[in-house]
């Protein structure tokens, strides 16, 4: 196995077993074994449609912050650290902070969505069982 696909499956691994252990926080407390099979269903479909939701919209973060819809307010953050802390090293212009992000953008975040996408494709397969009893 290369070690490209080996980070891939990694990636993956990592955010199944966080969109399950919210599953898990989600359906632990509400003892889903003593509920009837509709309301299995209902919290079934809620359980898997949290970390869905959540990591489809995190890559669509991830995403929009990579096209450089929010530079104006990273710059202003990096502004206020190094004018509160200026021992930090030295501060930029805007077009130097827009330019040095250009530079190091984050990438390889699909399966953030892959797997949002079945996690939310399960809930709702149990929001049709829900529906359907």
């Amino acid at each position: 196995m290369s070690k490209s696909a080996k980070s891939n499956l990694i990636r993956y691994l990592v955010a199944i077993f966080v969109g399950l252990a919210l599953v898990y926080g989600y359906i632990a407390p509400r003892d889903l074994m003593d509920q009837t099979r509709m309301e299995q269903y209902h919290i079934l479909c809620d359980a898997f449609t949290l970390p869905g939701i959540f990591m489809v919209m995190i890559g669509l973060m991830l995403l929009m912050g990579n096209l450089g819809a929010l530079d104006a307010i990273s710059f202003a953050f990096h502004y206020l650290f190094h004018t509160f802390l200026p021992l930090t090293g030295e501060s930029m212009t805007y077009l130097e902070f827009v330019e040095d992000r250009r530079e190091h953008r984050i990438h390889g975040f699909g399966f953030l969505f892959v797997v949002g996408i079945v996690f939310t494709a399960i809930a709702v397969l149990f929001l049709y069982l829900y529906m359907s009893c």
